[in-house]
């Protein structure tokens, strides 16, 4: 589970994923370069290599996500600092 905690205008927002090891049952699922949301038709999702540069593709929610798909940091990087006197 991760947790990305981000302010709005209207205060503190959050949004828990749950992260999963799986593997889809038909593997040209992977060939497809993109898919529509099913539930969100008007959104496109694609999978993207891990090792592939980001530079070109939107951020990858949320921060420290990468770091703990890939083994090169701890879950506990994936904790947003509060700015000081914030409720945690």
């Amino acid at each position: 589970m991760v947790e990305h905690i981000y302010p709005t205008a209207s205060g503190l927002r959050h949004e828990i994923g749950l992260v999963f090891d799986a593997e889809v049952a038909d593997p040209s699922f992977y060939e497809r370069d993109e898919r529509q949301v099913l539930d969100a038709p008007e959104v496109v999702a694609g999978w993207r290599p891990l090792g592939t540069s980001r530079e070109d593709l939107p951020p990858l929610f949320p921060p420290g996500l990468a770091a703990l798909l890939t083994g090169d940091g701890p879950a506990d990087v994936l904790a947003t600092p509060r700015p000081a006197g914030e409720p945690g």
